[in-house]
């Protein structure tokens, strides 16, 4: 309001300088509508140099390298390799992770489950997993599996019938008494020869020698190799004979003979002595009633027996004969013709045969088997 009161007084002396006689005739109003309108034009001046030019004056702008925001591209670069890293983890776990839930499962279905497929078989090639122990030996999966698949693919060759329990029983069964026999074969220091084995494979396979075609010949009727095949069917056939011969050895075979044939020429001298004989010495019921066996039909006794009875003529005995059963001296006391069917009534001197069935059933009961998997 200072500036405005000046800027009115000096216009106001101007006019008065002009005259002093025009004074009465200047208009009030548009003098002060002019002064107005100047003060307006310097208020906006002012304004707009106190705009351009404020009272404190700018300090330069120095732009500063920020250490800051360098670590911050650091740092997201390393997060981001970090993050590389942490899924790489992840992955390698969670496949880690899906092996050991497969393996796990595939276990579980072949132990618990009779898993059995070729798909099976062929990956327990490569893992060697027990399926049972024998007297402290494994048997592998592996051996058990393809087993039974090459039995199951026999009984569908041959269209019989068959069902899965009952071949994985009857190859659990045959492997442990192959097992049983190589192990006895073992303690009893019985090895095989080329020989014998090369002869006993030409005999199985009745070809006049081995060549490559043996090899051929093995794959189409077991599926196996030739080194499979001996190692599965030939081995252990000339193993149980070598330990069949060894046992009757053994256990005194040689000495039975002996003693029974001392025993006919005991009888042979004085017949009188047979019933006595049989009372002491017999070792089945007919000990009991002096080695009498009744009236006999044929069919009743086994072949070996029946084809010496036949042979024989009323009171005549026999020289000392070997059945299946043990040694005889048969003597034949009476025969006759009933409705057409001849019947015999004869008598014998016996002494039982050891039993090598019977001895290996003995070694398969007594061994400590430990069954892992299923049956």
């Amino acid at each position: 309001m200072a500036d405005e009161k000046k800027i009115e007084n000096s216009i106001t002396q101007d006019a008065v300088a002009e005259g002093s006689e025009n004074v009465d005739n200047i208009d009030v109003d548009k003098a002060r509508q002019v002064i107005l309108s100047e003060i307006g034009t310097n208020l906006k001046k002012a304004a707009k140099n106190i705009k351009d030019k404020p009272l404190l004056p700018r300090m330069p702008i120095i732009k500063k390298k920020s250490k800051k925001s360098n670590l911050n591209k650091k740092s997201i670069v390393k997060m981001i390799k970090v993050d590389s890293k942490m899924q790489f983890k992840i992955i390698i776990s969670s496949l880690i992770i899906f092996i050991l839930i497969s393996i796990s499962i595939t276990l579980a279905g072949i132990y618990l489950g009779r898993w059995q497929s070729p798909v099976i078989t062929q990956i327990s090639r490569y893992i060697p997993l027990p399926a049972f122990y024998i007297n402290g030996e494994s048997v592998g999966i592996h051996d058990f599996l393809s087993d039974s698949e090459i039995l199951t693919e026999y009984f569908a060759r041959q269209n019989l019938d068959y069902n899965k329990e009952s071949i994985r029983n009857q190859i659990y069964e045959k492997i442990i008494e192959l097992k049983v026999i190589e192990q006895l074969a073992n303690e009893k220091e019985l090895n095989l020869t080329q020989e014998e084995i090369d002869e006993e494979l030409i005999e199985i396979l009745g070809v006049t020698n081995l060549n490559e075609e043996v090899g051929d010949i093995t794959e189409e009727l077991y599926g196996w190799n030739y080194k499979t095949y001996i190692k599965k069917v030939v081995r252990p056939i000339l193993l149980a004979q070598k330990l069949e011969e060894n046992f009757y050895i053994s256990h005194g075979v040689n000495q039975i003979r002996s003693q029974m044939s001392g025993f006919y020429d005991v009888v042979i001298e004085d017949e009188s002595q047979f019933e006595e004989i049989a009372s002491e010495i017999n070792q089945d019921s007919s000990k009991l009633i002096s080695g009498d066996l009744g009236w006999i039909k044929l069919g009743e006794t086994v072949p070996e027996f029946e084809i010496v009875l036949l042979k024989l003529r009323e009171g005549e005995i026999s020289e000392v004969i070997e059945t299946r059963y043990g040694f005889h001296i048969i003597r034949l006391n009476e025969k006759m013709v009933e409705e057409n069917e001849p019947l015999y009534q004869a008598s014998h001197i016996f002494i039982k045969r050891p039993s090598f069935i019977e001895y290996l059933e003995d070694q398969i009961q007594q061994a400590t088997i430990v069954t892992l998997l299923r049956i």
